[in-house]
């Protein structure tokens, strides 16, 4: 923006008004100056006093309305008087009076209609072009019917004269009113962008205080709640440390729903707020909550009253934690509120479709009641009504607020009856899907209980596990220590990203548990590095993060980051032996008692089973990986078979390359052959019990028959996709390994696909023979074209073209030569390439020739991975011995 602009923003921008207003000050203000400079010209030209006076009174009226506009706000009505006077009025009758057509003043007119456009807007706009239209009309008609209305000029200098200052002012007049325009655009634009940010930072500076906060005072907690649960599994406790802590249990989780409301309303109020539905027991829900309501009331001598139905789905799916927090609220409030009498819980069900109830929760009291005029105001933040009765009564004043966006995000309602100084009753009803329609039963919900607690029950032990804890607090670590103690796992603790990251180098661990927020290196950091680990023995492991940020939408939000699952803070022993026994592989585990018993056990029950992966990449062994990758990767594989007249073996399991090609060079009958649908079936079938989608990749279709027999078989299942690679061998291998590693970090298969459409062109595949006698033997060459390559030293190079294999060039030379030749074409083309990753993949190469290569290879790029892979069968049976090929992507 240039000095001039800045200068005008400076002295006449206002922010309180609109554009509009801001074009009519300066149109306004410019036009009193031009018409007083006007004046003055045709006063120094001898022009009749009458033009004068018409030129100075327009400016007069001009600066007028500029003043009004400024003084009384009214800057459209001042801006259509302004234009309706000067389009209808000022311009028709100076121009009827300073020389009609033989004049300046038609270049007014244009200045006239354009402003129009610059000012008005609306049905200001439509009248104004109404009346500029009839008046610059009668002016032309005048001047061509009734010429001797208008006065003319002196004589045709002044006429000249006239057009030219007309044109200069107009013209001046015209750009100054385009560049305010802009300029005010650009500025208000600027204005609005920085705004923006400002508002960004300020929500990203909000969101990272609340996280933070919610971080430090869970992770406290974590530890009381924690430490408390091991005094309940200890034994010979008295009724009054049992009673003591199951206070304690239940005030801890009393003070985290006080820290969510603060929370949930700024989320709320960001548009962040989400309903994430799971399964969940209606006993266990309406027990912690009774439990907890029931010492409130216990302090303030109310009755507390339970009546929950029988008829009562013993599971529901739903979001727990949010009716929880609703119910609690309303039963918090009610107790608050009620100084003596009691506090009665209904609840009950309707059903309203075959797998759908209505859930509906009352909540009686014989409190203070609320006044009808104070009903309005009920929901709103911040707000209490019966302020005058209330000032004692401790809380936010958020918590009715919350309730009721919160029941409108799980699609329900909530009502309010009260009758002032007799009580209220406050039913919530939310719409839930039945899990396990087997009626709850009678509970018993006494109070009583409170001197009671659940004793802890070992369900199993493993102690061949290895378990890995990363956690920057020393109490988190302590905590669980302790909660796993009794499972006998091989527990190892981490302070940091980093000492994790020496620890994954050198162990392979079962299950890592993952503080999410750490300093220096996070959670999701570290996780990301684990996974990328060169040589590490953690990249498949299982991943869970520990956090203490429990929001909605948690699970898909760390499974998106490429966390296994999570576990909310404050950690719920019973809850972490849970995840734990869900993610250890089953030959760890040792039942203490029957496993259809540990399933219906607390926790246990609500986790289930280990959880399917959302995706699974698959492939066959031809894609020529190394083994240790594809441990590392997961990635399930089909073996191609090899036939020959001694029988059926699996490729690169009961025969490898340099059996094949003893047959081959024995000129024996040796054939690499794709697996059947009825086989590729059955491995898909396998998958589909680990995976809810498999994506397996093949082979390019036009290189045999394993893209067609998998497709075929994949047409049986409604989630698996075959996709055709387009590429050989190590090619198609490192599509594989893309591929698996972006389902490590959670990618869903719409995005892998697309991926893999994106770098398919970039990859290369090529192999150079030793010679081309693996060609005559295929049937590609006749016996005398055959004669003459090897005579002429010949040497093919074999690609993918179309999806089939084709000679791409030929090197002509000792072997020797010719292999340094291919490899200089390779790595020192025109293409950047990608230096991640080279497979040399070859067949029956002696050791010296193979470093040869890798030495020649290395005298072009440094890549940070170079795998010297084994061909399978596949390869060697069209590429014979002393064959290898440089297989990389380009960038």
């Amino acid at each position: 923006m240039s000095k001039l602009s800045d200068r005008i923003i400076q002295v006449l921008i206002r922010k309180d008004v609109s554009i509009h207003a801001q074009l009519f000050r300066f149109m306004s203000l410019l036009g009193t100056i031009a018409m007083a400079v006007g004046g003055v010209y045709t006063l120094a030209e001898g022009m009749e006093i009458k033009n004068v006076a018409a030129l100075f009174a327009g400016a007069l009226f001009m600066g007028m309305l500029f003043w009004a506009g400024n003084k009384f706000q009214q800057y459209d009505l001042c801006s259509f008087i302004l234009m309706s006077g000067l389009n209808g009025i000022f311009l028709p009758v100076t121009f009827l009076r300073s020389g009609g057509l033989k004049s300046g003043m038609p270049l007014w007119f244009v200045l006239g209609f354009i402003s129009l456009f610059f000012l008005l807007r609306g049905k200001s706009l439509a009248a104004g072009t109404v009346i500029t239209i009839i008046a610059d009309a009668y002016c032309f008609y005048t001047a061509y019917v009734h010429p001797e209305r208008i006065t003319y000029m002196e004589s045709e200098s002044v006429v000249y004269g006239d057009i030219i200052v007309s044109a200069v002012i107009t013209i001046f007049l015209t750009c100054a009113f385009m560049f305010i325009q802009i300029t005010l655009s650009e500025y208000q634009r600027k204005e609005n962008e920085k705004q923006q940010a400002e508002l960004v930072a300020a929500m990203n500076t909000q969101s990272r205080f609340l996280a933070n906060m919610s971080h430090e005072i869970r992770t406290p907690i974590n530890t009381i709640i924690g430490l408390n649960e091991m005094t309940l599994r200890e034994e010979n406790l008295s009724d009054d440390i049992i009673e003591n802590a199951n206070n304690i249990q239940s005030a801890s989780k009393m003070l985290l729903s006080l820290i969510n409301d603060i929370l949930d309303l700024s989320k709320i109020e960001a548009g962040k707020m989400e309903v994430v539905p799971a399964r969940y027991e209606t006993g266990e829900l309406f027990s912690e909550i009774v439990n907890t309501t029931w010492i409130r009331a216990h302090e303030k001598n109310l009755e507390f009253c339970v009546n929950v139905s029988e008829k009562l789905p013993s599971m529901l799916y739903g979001d727990e934690m949010r009716i929880k927090q609703v119910l609690t609220n309303i039963l918090s409030n009610a107790i608050k509120y009620t100084q003596k009498g009691s506090v009665t819980l209904f609840v009950e069900s309707e059903q309203t479709g075959a797998d759908e109830i209505l859930l509906k929760m009352a909540v009686i009291d014989t409190g203070m009641g609320i006044r009808q005029d104070d009903m309005k105001y009920l929901f709103d933040s911040f707000k209490r009504v019966n302020e005058g009765s209330t000032k004692g009564i401790e809380g936010t004043g958020l918590g009715l607020s919350i309730c009721s966006q919160l029941v409108n995000l799980m699609g329900g309602q909530i009502t309010v009856d009260s009758i002032y100084q007799k009580g209220s009753t406050f039913t919530i009803t939310i719409p839930q899907k039945i899990v396990n329609a087997t009626p709850l039963g009678n509970l018993n919900y006494n109070s009583s209980s409170r001197h009671q607690r659940s004793s802890y029950k070992k369900s199993f032990e493993a102690p061949e596990a290895k378990v890995l804890v990363v956690d920057d607090n020393d109490m988190n670590l302590l905590v669980a220590k302790k909660l796993l103690r009794e499972t006998k796992v091989q527990l190892a603790l981490a302070h940091s990203g980093m000492e994790c990251l020496k620890l994954t180098a050198k162990n392979n661990y079962d299950v890592i548990f993952m503080d999410h927020m750490m300093p220096e290196m996070d959670g999701e950091k570290t996780m990301d590095l684990v996974r990328n680990q060169q040589g590490g023995f953690c990249r498949k492991t299982p991943i869970i993060a520990l956090t203490a940020n429990a929001m909605s939408g948690a699970e898909e939000k760390y499974r998106k980051m490429g966390f296994s699952d999570y576990l909310a803070k404050p950690i719920n022993g019973i809850l972490f032996e849970a995840m734990l026994l869900r993610y250890l592989p089953k030959e760890r585990i040792e039942y203490m008692i029957d496993p259809d018993e540990v399933s219906e056990m607390d926790g246990f029950r609500i986790l289930g089973q280990k959880k399917k992966q959302r995706l699974i990449v698959s492939t066959d062994n031809v894609v020529d990986l190394p083994n240790d990758v594809i441990r590392q990767l997961g990635i399930p594989v089909m073996h191609y078979f090899v036939n020959t007249e001694y029988g059926h073996y699996e490729d690169m399991v009961e025969i490898h390359s340099d059996s094949l090609l003893s047959y081959i060079e024995k000129d024996q009958y040796a054939k690499s052959e794709a697996p059947t649908v009825g086989e590729y079936e059955t491995f898909f079938g396998n998958l589909l019990e680990e995976a809810e989608q498999v994506l397996h990749i093949s082979i390019a279709s036009g290189s045999g028959k394993g893209f067609e027999n998998a497709s075929q078989a994949a047409a049986g299942f409604s989630h698996v996709q075959v996709f055709d690679s387009g590429h050989l061998s190590s090619g198609t291998g490192l599509m594989v390994m893309h591929a698996a590693n972006m389902v490590l970090k959670n990618k869903d298969l719409d995005e892998v696909l697309q991926s893999l459409e994106a770098i398919q062109p970039k990859i290369q595949t090529s192999f150079i023979l030793d010679s081309s006698k693996q060609l005559y033997r295929s049937g590609l060459l006749n016996k005398q074209v055959w004669k003459m390559t090897e005579m002429l030293q010949c040497h093919p190079v074999l690609a993918l073209h179309k999806k089939k294999i084709v000679p791409a060039a030929i090197f002509f030379g000792n072997t020797q030569d010719v292999y340094k030749k291919y490899i200089h074409a390779q790595m020192a083309r025109w293409s950047p390439i990608d230096q991640k990753v080279l497979f040399i993949t070859s067949a029956g190469c002696s050791k010296e020739t193979k470093d040869m290569i890798l030495e020649e290879v290395q005298k072009y790029k440094k890549f940070d991975q170079i795998y010297m892979q084994e061909a399978s069968a596949a390869i060697t049976s069209n590429c014979g011995a002393g064959c290898f090929g440089l297989i990389y992507m380009l960038q």
